[in-house]
């Protein structure tokens, strides 16, 4: 009972950001002039900031195993969603673009923004940084097969969509964790960038509401 109760309060919190979020848009608070701004200040500055600062003083982080086999998991459970998407889809007689369709959406899982609170939540900000890691092969498996599935495009094309900046801020985090550059960093920056990344998941989920 306890730990269904500890479920579920770090549940709730999560889905009542993202009712404000609905109820801001029925408000008309929160325009959809706003939603594309919103969210590549998200994308781009905020959850940057969270991810350096969940990775800076994170020993866990520089485990080997949590580097090495992290992005393997991230892309092989995507990948593994892929290949039963794409053999369903064939066993159910799709047409090719249903096809393709069908099995991206079978290999995405949500990986973002409803885990990352519930991750902090319930296992603390040293397991939010190794989500983050994991989520680096999670964004390769998108932004390249996945691509290529959707579009049957060019999958050295399709690289150049891999170095988003929260998969550039993983790769920062660690560099400053396994270097120990963090103790060189004023404390006012180490301040500022825990501030930023402070408001990347309310924004997210609000903007999960709006949508």
């Amino acid at each position: 009972m306890d730990s269904f109760l500890t479920v579920l309060g770090a549940v709730l919190p999560v889905y009542l950001v993202v009712g404000l979020g609905a109820a801001m848009r029925v408000c008309d608070v929160l325009t959809t002039e706003a939603d594309r701004s919103l969210l590549r200040l998200t994308i781009y500055l905020l959850t940057p900031a969270l991810i350096i600062d969940s990775l800076a003083h994170n020993h866990v982080a520089t485990e080997p195993a949590n580097l090495l086999v992290g992005p393997l998991l991230g892309l092989g459970l995507v990948c593994a969603g892929y290949a039963t998407g794409w053999l369903l889809g064939g066993a159910l007689g799709l047409p090719l673009v249903s096809r393709r369709t069908f099995a991206f959406a079978a290999g995405i899982f949500n990986y973002g923004f409803i885990p990352i609170p519930l991750v902090l939540a319930l296992f603390g900000v040293q397991t939010l940084g190794v989500l983050f890691i994991v989520n680096v092969g999670t964004e390769v498996a998108i932004w390249t097969l996945g691509v290529v599935l959707l579009t049957g495009g060019d999958l050295r094309r399709a690289w150049r969509q891999v170095l988003m900046p929260p998969v550039v801020a993983v790769g920062i985090g660690v560099a400053i964790n396994l270097t120990g550059a963090m103790a060189y960093v004023p404390v006012y920056v180490e301040s500022t960038v825990r501030m930023l990344g402070a408001c990347a998941v309310p924004l997210a989920l609000i903007l999960t509401g709006v949508n």
